[in-house]
């Protein structure tokens, strides 16, 4: 059930302000030299758009780092930051590194050069400055960059369309570029960044996100994120009859990921979207909702009769008098039989009619329960609509395609149970 067709209006694009001019501010002269302090090994900072190679190289880098620090009962005693260039594996840090260290490195990254890099300033220091620049008017974003000799800022091109209220002088790219920090600043214009919700999100993608493919002109949901392949390869999952092809953030147009075609399953109406990274966390609430929930996890069957929620990425979540009305079912989507699966009905009426429980582009998105704690307890993925239980009740996000569509919304819809679609791909749920 995704959406398609020549009529589907495209939000625009979200334009990263990496692609913006930079200022370069020089230091002040009364720079000092601190030693690094206390940490623990983290997340590269962002550079130029890394590759699928760079960034699980990294990764694997910075788990590795973990664990050698711990095995050297160093864990305590440095903060590392790792970065890679083609070839170069660069380790920031301040302590002196074990011989053994650096070669079982290497040796792990054949035909790559490990390097230790002594960055100019602790983490401590960054990150304070940081925290104090960020808090002021005019500031998009601020943090250390790649190698530690400073800090990268994103300064807001046009204070009065981001609607900056405040009685404090609004930094901007010229004053910013003169007097900001007494550390190494690199300005960068910048815009207001846009809130992650449903409707807007970016890698990692939460389940219930909406997204398109620009190829197919189709959008559908997220369903939950995943690791799969023996947990070598990560990602997210969405319906099978969703098209193959890369799969954007539909309001922010930010890469979420492609499609694996080693990991598809037609007969379960599942397949895996590849992403560099996943996540254990799902959208609740309306259409543009920032709330989300962790996964408690992927289970069975749910009950005949039991109350059931929807989270479709245009439809956002229906719960309340939505119940389950049949299982162990399989139905006939798109030319295919699929299941085993359960059919959900939403009796709320308004104005006089049912309110839908899915609509076009809520294929793929989860269908669930809350645990008593507030986690989801997912049991299936959205799949079909019954266009004999139709609706024009059916709010959603407003940027989607009106009436008439290529399929209705409806208040019976059709989801594939979730075990075994993630067996059918070799899947495991990301839970926490």
């Amino acid at each position: 059930m995704p959406a398609s067709g020549p009529n589907r209006t495209r939000p625009p694009r979200w334009e990263t302000s990496f692609r913006s001019k930079r200022h370069r501010a020089a230091p002040l002269a009364f720079l000092l030299f601190t030693p690094m302090v206390v940490g623990v090994v983290t997340a590269p900072q962002a550079t130029a758009a890394p590759t699928a190679s760079s960034i699980s190289t990294v990764a694997a880098a910075v788990e590795m780092a973990n664990e050698l620090l711990a095995a050297n009962a160093l864990a305590q005693e440095a903060s590392l930051a790792v970065t890679y260039e083609p070839d170069e594996l660069h380790i920031i840090t301040q302590i002196s590194l074990p011989a053994e260290m650096l070669e079982e490195l290497s040796a792990s990254f054949p035909g790559v050069s490990v390097e230790v890099d002594r960055p100019d300033y602790s983490v401590e220091e960054l990150n304070e400055e940081a925290a104090r620049i960020g808090s002021l008017p005019g500031i998009s974003w601020v943090g250390p960059n790649a190698d530690y000799s400073g800090l990268d800022v994103g300064v807001v091109e046009d204070a009065s369309a981001a609607a900056i209220e405040t009685d404090e002088p609004i930094v901007t790219v010229d004053s910013a570029a003169e007097s900001l920090s007494e550390f190494p600043v690199e300005v960068i214009e910048a815009e207001v960044l846009d809130s992650a919700n449903r409707s807007n999100d970016s890698r990692p993608v939460n389940g219930g996100s909406l997204l398109y493919n620009a190829g197919a002109q189709q959008a559908c949901t997220a369903g939950i994120g995943v690791s799969y392949a023996n947990g070598t390869r990560f990602g997210f999952t969405t319906a099978e009859h969703c098209a193959p092809g890369a799969w954007t953030g539909w309001g922010s147009g930010a890469a979420a990921g492609s499609s694996d075609p080693s990991a598809v399953s037609r007969a379960n109406d599942i397949r895996v979207v590849q992403a560099s990274t996943t996540t254990n966390l799902a959208w609740i609430g309306a259409w543009n909702s920032t709330s989300s929930r962790k996964v408690y996890r992927a289970a069975s069957a749910p009950a005949n009769g039991q109350a059931i929620c929807t989270g479709g990425g245009v439809s956002g979540e229906r719960c309340g008098a939505q119940y389950v009305r049949g299982t162990n079912m399989y139905a006939t989507v798109d030319a295919a039989r699929r299941g085993p699966g359960f059919w959900i009905l939403n009796e709320t009426v308004s104005g006089g009619a049912q309110v839908c429980a899915a609509q076009p582009g809520d294929s793929g998105g989860p269908v669930y329960n809350y645990t008593s704690d507030g986690r989801l307890d997912v049991r299936g993925l959205i799949s079909a609509v019954d266009p004999s239980f139709s609706t024009i009740r059916c709010a959603g996000n407003p940027s989607f395609p009106a009436l008439p569509r290529p399929k209705s919304p409806s208040s019976r819809a059709f989801a594939v149970t979730i075990a075994p679609a993630l067996a059918s791909v070799g899947a495991v749920p990301r839970i926490g």
